[in-house]
């Protein structure tokens, strides 16, 4: 986990690192969620992606991943309000920083697994 913490700081901070890198650590974090961990970890997976989702380019990119599947069912799974409330706000970020297309087919997932509904 300090792993992906440091990429996603690098990313952040000082954009060096590439896009396909932090994709494959997307890809990880949704891995692990699907792995239903424990709240705590739940937590911090869902914030690490949440993060990552104020990226344009990314929140464009998690279209080609399970993260919006995924996070439906720990939303479903999870009983925690902070899992909650941090999983919500990364929809938000998903619908408010794509682009109108991608933004319509990410609430037709979330319609879909019941999230919005």
């Amino acid at each position: 986990m300090k792993l992906i913490y440091s990429r996603i700081h690098a990313y952040i901070c000082n954009h060096i690192v590439t896009n396909q890198f932090i994709f494959m650590y997307i890809c990880r974090l949704t891995d692990i969620l699907s792995k239903k961990p424990n709240f705590q970890l739940q937590y911090q997976v869902v914030f690490c992606i949440w993060m990552l989702s104020f990226s344009e380019d990314l929140a464009v990119k998690m279209k080609d991943t399970q993260v919006v599947v995924t996070t439906a069912d720990t939303l479903r799974a999870t009983t925690r309000e902070k899992v909650r409330r941090v999983v919500f706000a990364f929809y938000c970020n998903l619908l408010k920083k794509s682009p109108p297309a991608i933004a319509e087919s990410y609430g037709i997932q979330m319609v879909t697994y019941k999230v919005l509904s």
